[in-house]
Parts: structure tokens; sequence; C-alpha cells
């Protein structure tokens, strides 16, 4: 996967997690209204990232942000009194191989995994809660 592609993926997966928490705070049959304070993703820019360029350590701290909010999504939106399913957590959470993305080193086929779990969690998510 080439630099710009990476960053594009990245921006694309940051900006829409963000719009989805946005959405959660304007959704009148959801009780919390905290959830962009609590989980939104920082953006690339804050980060120093570019399509030219993404330093390893810049690039393991945004995908460890990624699972972490996530993750604090998916807890807020199990105790949340206006969400039917409190199973968030449970079937969407995921984890990433730390072993093998790390700051001081990284493996390209480990990123690829993990951005495609992190795909298809979204995806699940707002599977669910359009079935919510």
């Amino acid at each position: 996967m080439s630099q710009g592609a990476l960053y594009s993926l990245l921006n694309n997966i940051i900006t829409n997690f963000n719009l989805c928490t946005a959405k959660l705070d304007a959704d009148a049959g959801v009780t919390d209204t905290d959830y962009a304070a609590n989980c939104d993703l920082s953006t690339l820019a804050s980060r120093v990232m570019s399509a030219n360029g993404i330093h390893q350590s810049d690039l393991a701290a945004c995908l460890a942000e990624i699972e972490t909010n996530f993750e604090i999504l998916t807890a807020q939106l199990d105790a949340d009194a206006g969400v039917t399913d409190t199973d968030y957590a449970a079937s969407l959470d995921f984890d990433m191989n730390t072993a093998k993305i790390k700051a001081n080193g990284i493996d390209q086929g480990s990123v690829v995994s993990y951005l495609q779990t992190v795909i298809t969690a979204i995806n699940g998510l707002l599977t669910k809660l359009d079935a919510d």
C-alpha cells in the first residue's frame, strides 16, 4: 500500500468515524450527547501526517487511537439508556497486533489486516445502529 493510499484510507476512516459520533449526538433516540466529545479521532493534520509522508510513531499512535476510541464508543453505546442493544463492545471490539505494530517498527501486512478489521468493525457498528 502506498503512503498516499494509506493516508487516504486513514483520513476516510477518521472522517467517517467522527461523522458517526456527531450523528449519534444529534440523534433524538440516543440519550447521551457527548459521543463526539468522548470518542472523536484526531485528524491526520494534527499528527503532521500527509500523503507524502507518515512517520512510523505517528502511524502507530493513530492506529492505537482508533482502537481505543472505538472501544470507548462501544462501551458508551452499551451504557446508553436510549440504545436497545447492549452488546456493542462484546460483538464489535477488536485488538491491534501490538507485537507487529509499534512506534519503532511496523509490519505493513499487519497494518493492512488491521485496517481491514477496523473497516469491518465500523461497518458492523453502522449496521447495528441502523437496526437499533
